[in-house]
């Protein structure tokens, strides 16, 4: 079997009991070869995608880092609009940061990534501490690269990347680490970063690397005891955050003007925010996006509180005005658990699991999340839910049990497949990125794209899918 990308099918029947309440696929069988496409690099050294980009031409950028024991090293694969490998990207497909040693003994990880204007791609993420590779410090690394993939010499003095001590340093960074960027629209990069313990802020960030000090207050905006997990710019320049406090029980949203001053017409004085649970619980934001009337919408998943931080039991989805408060006419009947404002689905899910809802140009909101069985059967998982919040009757994708039915990359019981990054395209296509394992086996990432308002289930041969990971 042939190395590199492999495009096949994704098998929806898991056992001949299971193949007759098997689920639609909804996979866009023009990606690839049947809408799915596997790359054989992870393993050992194994290779995790954090985050994903899609360009105006529907090209895909997938960044993240191969980790080789305890070092890990940045990378960013290019696919093709079709989800084949740009080999004129980088070296045959992939860029990958080599780091000195001496200066990065344990490496960088790599958990946001934005394109600017120009072309030039710029990635953001935390320098690493000692063992366990999963443990940060507040050292905040980025690195711009070159629409082919190369290392940006006009950013960082030369090299290409620089690291920011914004907080003291080698504090850890754990659960929190730099992965909210985004691009504003004078060139400029805007990320959220922990200033030291309990404070976060947005810093406004030159072509070159260079701080903007005229950005906020001298270069950065205090946000408060929060994570900052999403953000995203609108057509105004205004920016969005989305983030949580640890353990608070609670969701918040900031809107920020171009100048990096809270937005005082949002909310009350430029944020605003949702009770998720208990005082306790945490909310992992994975998602923030404006739908066609500009109201935020914000996807996460809460670990409740004495649920031993290994479960997100629910889907969830919060939706907001445009002037930032919460829309009571979301939910206003009780067609989820949630109250108004905000709506949780039953999706048990393990710790960490992202959560994302994609409003699309109809209004309704699609949801993507991480679903787990009883039976040990996991995988992605995807409902919509109309512009009210109720469960759309025309898209069912139902387990026996009522639960979300995992979307799978491999027929397998011992198969375990996560989706670890979103993306979505001109034409309302999402695209998932994530890592499929097989126990015993190797493992490998996969880039699947998906057509939501479409039910894709000719073609499918089962017979024909992969058992296992290409060689």
């Amino acid at each position: 079997m042939r190395k590199g990308f492999l495009a096949a099918a994704c098998a929806a029947v898991l056992s001949s009991t299971a193949a007759e309440a098997a689920p639609p696929t909804w996979l866009d069988r023009s990606f690839g070869s049947d809408g799915l496409a596997l790359q054989d690099f992870v393993g050992r050294p194994q290779t995790s995608a954090q985050a994903l980009k899609i360009l105006a031409d529907g090209s895909i950028l997938v960044t993240g880092v191969r980790t080789d024991g305890y070092h890990v090293t940045p990378r960013v694969t290019r696919l093709h609009p079709d989800g084949t490998l740009d080999t004129a990207f980088g070296s045959n497909g992939v860029s990958e940061i080599a780091l000195d040693p001496t200066t990065f003994p344990n490496g960088v990880g790599i958990f946001g990534i934005t394109v600017l204007p120009d072309g030039g791609i710029v990635l953001a993420g935390n320098v690493t501490s000692s063992q366990p590779t999963w443990f940060f410090t507040t050292r905040v690394f980025v690195a711009r690269l070159t629409a082919s993939g190369m290392l940006d010499t006009t950013f960082g003095n030369g090299a290409g990347f620089l690291t920011y001590d914004f907080a003291p340093f080698n504090a850890t960074a754990y659960l929190s680490p730099v992965g909210a960027i985004a691009a504003d629209a004078d060139g400029g990069v805007l990320l959220g970063t922990s200033k030291g313990p309990g404070q976060w802020a947005l810093v406004r960030i030159f072509a070159n690397g260079t701080i903007d000090e005229d950005y906020g207050t001298a270069g950065s905006s205090a946000i408060g005891p929060l994570s900052i997990n999403r953000i995203i710019v609108d057509d105004t320049n205004r920016a969005y955050l989305s983030g949580a406090s640890m353990l608070s029980g609670r969701l918040d949203l900031f809107r920020m003007l171009p100048q990096g001053t809270l937005d005082a017409s949002f909310g009350e004085a430029g944020a605003t925010t949702v009770h998720i649970g208990e005082p306790g619980d945490l909310a992992m934001p994975g998602s923030l996006m404006l739908d066609r009337e500009g109201r935020p919408v914000v996807g996460y998943a809460p670990s409740p509180q004495g649920s031993g931080s290994v479960t997100a039991l629910t889907m969830n989805v919060a939706r907001f005005t445009g002037n930032g408060s919460v829309d009571a006419t979301f939910n206003d009947d009780a067609q989820q658990d949630g109250g108004p404002g905000k709506a949780a689905i039953s999706n048990p899910g393990p710790m960490n699991s992202m959560t994302y809802a994609v409003p699309n140009a109809g209004g309704d909101i699609m949801m993507v999340g991480h679903s787990l069985l009883g039976d040990g059967i996991e995988g992605p998982t995807l409902l919509r839910l109309l512009g009210n919040a109720a469960s759309d009757p025309a898209f069912t994708a139902l387990a026996p049990s009522g639960e979300p039915w995992p979307l799978r990359v491999f027929p397998q019981s011992t198969a375990t497949d996560y989706a670890t990054a979103m993306g979505v395209d001109a034409q309302g296509r999402i695209v998932l990125a994530g890592r499929s394992f097989i126990e015993g086996q190797r493992g490998c990432m996969f880039v699947m794209r998906i057509i939501p308002d479409r039910l894709f289930a000719e073609g499918s041969d089962p017979s024909s899918a992969p058992n296992a990971c290409p060689d």
